[in-house]
């Protein structure tokens, strides 16, 4: 029996606190739960999207009302942007497992892509990709299911096409050891898809055998690009990345090799038409790292930016990437540490088309408070104010300040990955910060302002910088030597959030600032 219930059972809301941001939109830190079980211990958001026409995002919040019965579901949300439910449905396949990893909106329907199991677990059970179309009042058009000959295969990623399809990336298996441990024989296939009906128009396989692809981007004329990893045989994986032209045949196939094992996790089409992906990479056996690259059209690799949470023994990755909506920028989110047998954080950093890094982010369900389990951000989304909602798993306390259930984590920062006027962008290190020991005022400005040192002098290499959101230099000006305060007039700038850097003694401080 398949089940879409309108109007399901409402989820629990935790508010926490709002903070302003000068002209910017407020950010927030909400969590989300499903109400229905008192066993509920495991919500995530999985995947989301950002829909223009009604100016709200859909999203899934993937939810495990009794983890020791094997079953799950999703709740499909229309959330608007102060992050407040707008609708909501249940959606299962009564009795299995099942869950989406990706949505897209085309024709004004909605496509959640993913997975479900066949039966409760057993030595027969199966695992199929499962595409489901609703409208954007989340009724129920229809639900496919994909058979196939191998154990396990889940749609990872979806585009929707320039003609009538989707495009849909899977993978399958069929495991030698363990039901969920590769490499066992796995091939990554790409899925044209009916939008009426559902029916499988073509099916073309992507990359080689044991390539796990994960990442999806699909030009006008249907050549299609897969980001994955790809299994050695002794188990490290190693990214790759195919293209190949709408009917299959393979234009060009990278290997990337790196030490130990990295996997390229999403990737986008940026606005010129190269690719930016994101991953982890495996630096040592206790250790990995989050890193950002660029490709060019034909898969070479231009440039890799590794990004860590700073101090000693870190560990950290990421799972998403997004352009900035000016195309300035890539933001990737994700989850790390600080050092080892610490508790995972959200994670957001943004380069600009250079890799140069623009900001860097650490941030817990309640700002500015020791996180008490794991958080991560799955899924980041650019919004139309240059600003960022990051989706994933945060963790609750009960009224004892106890650990509670996991909940799915809605984050809304502004373009420089701050949600108040007191955060610093925290160039060349993770984490939300104090700002140095200076001050710009008048804050947000109209016109001139100044920035005054509260410590110490401007020196001879002294230089202050007025970037935009995107990394692009506006302004630049050479304090006196000896002076503690700089008169900055920023021109014709327009109105918006800007970063006024000061390089001194080889060091970066970074300031946010408003220009109203």
């Amino acid at each position: 029996m398949m089940l879409l219930m309108k109007k399901a059972i409402f989820y629990a809301l935790v508010l926490l606190p709002l903070l302003a941001g000068g002209q910017q939109h407020p950010g927030f830190s909400k969590l989300y739960r499903y109400e229905g079980d008192t066993l509920n211990r495991n919500n995530l958001f999985a995947t989301g999207m950002y829909d223009s026409t009604s100016n709200t995002l859909f999203l899934n919040l993937e939810t495990v009302p009794n983890p020791n019965a094997f079953t799950s579901f999703s709740l499909l949300m229309q959330v608007d942007l102060e992050g407040n439910v707008l609708a909501s449905a249940t959606d299962s396949v009564t009795g299995h497992r099942s869950g989406y990893y990706a949505v897209v909106e085309k024709g004004g329907y909605l496509y959640w892509a993913g997975w479900t199991f066949t039966d409760d677990i057993t030595d027969s059970t199966q695992v199929l990709p499962l595409l489901t179309k609703t409208d954007k009042e989340l009724n129920l058009i229809w639900r496919q299911v994909y058979p196939h000959e191998c154990a396990e295969g889940k749609f990872t990623d979806m585009v929707a096409g320039s003609g009538a399809g989707l495009y849909a990336l899977y993978w399958k298996f069929t495991p030698t050891v363990h039901p969920y441990y590769p490499p066992s024989p796995l091939v990554s296939y790409l899925m044209e898809i009916d939008t009426a009906t559902g029916a499988l128009l073509q099916e073309v396989q992507v990359g080689h055998t044991k390539d796990c692809g994960v990442g999806l981007a699909v030009k006008p004329n249907g050549e299609h690009t897969v980001a994955g990893y790809a299994y050695d045989g002794n188990g490290n994986a190693k990214p790759f990345a195919a293209t190949g032209t709408a009917v299959g045949t393979e234009l060009w196939y990278q290997n990337y090799n790196q030490a130990i094992s990295t996997w390229l996790i999403n990737m986008s089409v940026s606005h010129e038409g190269s690719y930016a992906c994101t991953g982890t990479s495996l630096i040592h056996p206790d250790t990995a790292t989050g890193f950002i690259s660029k490709l060019d059209e034909v898969g070479q690799e231009l440039w890799r930016t590794q990004l860590k949470p700073a101090g000693t023994g870190s560990d950290g990755g990421f799972w998403d990437i997004c352009e900035s909506v000016t195309g300035a920028a890539y933001v990737a989110s994700g989850g790390g540490r600080q050092a080892i047998a610490t508790l995972d954080k959200g994670w957001l950093s943004c380069v600009d088309t250079g890799g140069q890094v623009l900001w860097n982010r650490v941030y817990t369900v309640v700002p500015g408070v020791e996180n008490t389990m794991h958080e991560y951000l799955y899924k980041v989304i650019a919004l139309p104010d240059g600003g960022y909602i990051a989706a994933g798993a945060g963790f609750g306390t009960d009224a004892q300040g106890r650990p509670n259930r996991q909940a799915g984590w809605l984050l809304r920062v502004d373009s420089l990955g701050c949600m108040d006027n007191d955060c610093a962008t925290g160039i060349g290190d993770i984490g939300v910060q104090p700002a140095p020991k200076a001050q710009i005022y008048p804050n947000p400005a109209q016109g001139p302002f100044r920035l005054e040192l509260e410590e110490g002098v401007f020196k001879p290499d002294s230089r202050v910088e007025l970037l935009d959101a995107g990394g692009r230099l506006i302004r630049r000006w050479h304090p006196l030597a000896g002076s503690s305060s700089l008169y900055c007039n920023p021109g014709d700038a327009a109105a918006g959030v800007y970063i006024l850097r000061l390089r001194q003694d080889k060091q970066v401080l970074d300031f946010k600032l408003v220009i109203r």
